[in-house]
């Protein structure tokens, strides 16, 4: 049996949206209280993020807010 292939799509130029699509993603996988009380668990990290305009950091804090402790097929089947 074929392994499945995984395809990674940048969308640079709005073809296929023409909005954000990882933080309304993060909202259905996390739910937006739990995605929000997960960020005010550390707020030190945030807030100096925030200060300095990181948004590397930002998006990691946030990230893991949403997934970290979760399984795979869990994120896979929400969306």
């Amino acid at each position: 049996m074929p392994r499945p292939t995984t395809v990674a799509a940048f969308d640079f130029d709005g073809t296929l949206s023409t909005r954000d699509c990882v933080v309304p993603f993060m909202r259905k996988v996390a739910s937006a209280p739990r995605l929000f009380a997960r960020l005010a668990a550390r707020p030190l990290p945030l807030v100096a993020a925030l200060a300095r305009r990181d948004r590397d950091t930002i998006k990691e804090l946030a990230t893991r807010a949403a997934f970290g402790g979760r399984l795979a097929d869990g994120v896979d089947a929400a969306g």
